[in-house]
């Protein structure tokens, strides 16, 4: 067997400890949660065992992806049940659970089959799930470590990032401030001149006149007014100063992040390719060199080997009905990177027999998710198969049936503040996409001011054209973010992929680079928003997900949760 590469090992076991850790959260919780918090740490923990069963199977680990598999059925079933699990099925899991564990990060000492024991004596171990295979026989021995590298965590990475772009917006605010002191400045030398212009238009002191006293206090006044301005900039100076000095260190900081916060896509592709390994398709690639930040990067390769598992499983015909249709025997699947102007786009491609949406339809109906007779676009159908629990497959087996790899693929891209989507061709192949932000730490946006009190901010490649509205125009200028409206005199188009919507704004300020900050989950829930920004007054202002509001059509958040959120966020 091929050695594993030692870093790809490492990553495997940083997160299949992670990804465990989180099962045995869910399992602790089971016995004490109610039936619909229950059901949501379960299906949690159902995507984390697929995933690792996933990154198993392509680092080799047969005997632990199907050890994976068997903990993942006996989750199911105890998903799918009303009743709160017993002593007996809870001491089970987790027990089943630690044998993972320990088979995954030392495949060489611990035998995957242990998993098997506990699910059996708990009546949770199904037939088809048994046919496990020695671990032992796939375990691959770790190379050393180069002595001149260390590897960084991605959220230590993204640690130090996120540091640094509150650090460089601590460096705008700074220069805000210099720029607030340098019209004190101004505003204290014209106060002190109007007032030396008085006094000598009032001339000296005269028996019949202004009494010198008056005078005297005037001309005590000006030179008070002349100090404080010397004060002010003093102090605009030293500001200026700072902000420069932090503007310097904090270019530096990020320079040097630079190199380590970012990863060619070669990178992701060489982890994702060995999904397809014996399986006998061809992969190829296309864009080995466009960048990716590392902390994405890492958490973008399951949902993409994810995704070649699923073209593998669902969309690849077998050599025999290939070349019947005139096909080459092999098949291809395709990884593709490409960088857009406002972020980033990856696809798995393949040449199969593309979706059949006439068993998205009678699934969809089955499920009750269409109803019978109802229309759906062929772009509709193809959402679904990222819905949660969808699948078109009758049997479940090790490589599809649950309905949850695609899920998991739309959730982790969803908290990149990207976006999943799916397009077929009949009889020649499907692709699906996965766009995302091209920095998951900052953006280049246009700050909008709406009359509902909301600040939003729109990704600049976004925007389609910003209009001037006529006072007193009685045509419709647009939806008002936060429900409220007023007097909105600007009106801002903006283009996604399923049309342009406009927006009314009571004030456009210039493009400006934010720093993201990323929504509370309850939050997300508010709008269509994919982050938030805090301006240099502290003021929280949300990200559009443009996206989600074209879908929507409208921008419609009521203004008390967009209050409530404002607080939840200056907590955070």
């Amino acid at each position: 067997m091929e050695p594993v590469d030692p870093e790809l090992s490492a990553w495997f076991a940083e997160e299949t400890r992670s990804r465990l850790e989180r099962v045995g959260a869910a399992v602790q919780g089971a016995a004490d949660e109610g039936p619909a918090a229950r059901q949501r740490s379960l299906d949690q923990a159902l995507r984390d065992l697929h995933a690792m069963k996933g990154s198993a199977g392509t680092l080799g680990l047969r005997g632990v992806a199907r050890a994976a598999h068997a903990l993942e059925g006996a989750l199911s079933a105890v998903r799918a049940r009303a009743a709160t699990p017993t002593k007996i099925e809870l001491d089970a899991l987790e027990s089943a659970r630690s044998r993972l564990l320990r088979a995954a990060l030392d495949p060489a000492g611990e035998d995957a089959a242990a998993v098997l024991p506990p699910l059996r004596a708990a009546g949770l171990l199904r037939a088809r799930d048994v046919a496990l295979v020695d671990a032992r026989t796939d375990a691959r021995a770790a190379a050393a470590s180069d002595d001149e590298h260390v590897r960084v965590p991605a959220a230590q990475v993204a640690r130090a990032s996120a540091a640094a772009g509150e650090a460089w917006a601590l460096e705008r605010g700074l220069a805000a401030r210099a720029a607030e002191a340098d019209g004190m400045v101004r505003a204290l030398e014209s106060a002190r001149r109007a007032l030396e212009s008085a006094r000598r238009a009032l001339g000296p002191a005269r028996p019949w006149g202004v009494a010198a006293e008056v005078l005297e206090r005037v001309e005590s006044v000006e030179a008070s007014l002349g100090a404080a301005r010397k004060d002010a900039e003093r102090a605009a100076r030293g500001l200026r100063l700072d902000a420069e000095a932090l503007g310097g260190a904090v270019r530096e900081m990020r320079g040097a992040l630079e190199g380590i916060e970012r990863v060619e896509a070669g990178w992701i592709f060489d982890r994702v390719a060995a999904a397809a390994r014996g399986s006998g398709a061809r992969v190829t690639r296309e864009g080995d060199g466009v960048e990716v930040e590392r902390a994405a990067a890492e958490r973008l390769v399951e949902p993409l080997r994810q995704l070649v598992r699923n073209a593998l499983a669902h969309g690849v015909e077998p050599a025999e009905e290939r070349m019947a249709r005139g096909k080459p025997g092999r098949a291809t699947v395709r990884l593709v990177a490409e960088a857009t102007p406002d972020g980033l786009r990856l696809a798995v491609e393949d040449d199969g027999r593309g979706v059949d949406l006439a068993a998205v339809r009678a699934r969809a109906i089955l499920d009750g998710r269409l109803p019978p007779g109802a229309a759906a676009s062929e772009a509709e159908l193809l959402a679904l198969l990222f819905a949660r629990g969808f699948t078109t497959r009758a049997e479940v087996s090790p490589e599809a049936g649950r309905g949850i790899g695609l899920d998991l693929v739309r959730e982790e891209v969803a908290r990149l503040g990207g976006r999943a989507r799916a397009t077929s061709r009949a009889g020649e192949g499907a692709r699906f996409e996965l766009r995302l932000p091209r920095r998951a730490a900052a953006a280049r946006v246009l700050p909008l001011r709406c009359a509902s009190g909301l600040r939003v901010l729109v990704p600049v490649g976004s925007v389609a054209a910003v209009e001037l509205r006529p006072r007193g125009a009685s045509d419709e200028p647009g939806w008002a973010p936060g429900g409220a409206r007023g007097d909105e005199r600007w009106r801002v188009r903006v283009r996604g992929e399923g049309g342009e919507l406009s927006l009314a704004a009571v004030a456009v300020d210039a493009p400006a680079e934010v720093a993201l900050r990323a929504l509370p989950r309850r939050a997300r829930a508010a709008g269509p928003w994919r982050a938030a920004a805090v301006d240099v007054d502290g003021a929280v202002m949300l990200v559009l997900d443009v996206e989600a509001a074209v879908a929507s059509r409208r921008v419609n958040v009521a203004v008390a949760r967009g209050a409530e959120l404002d607080s939840r966020l200056r907590r955070a």
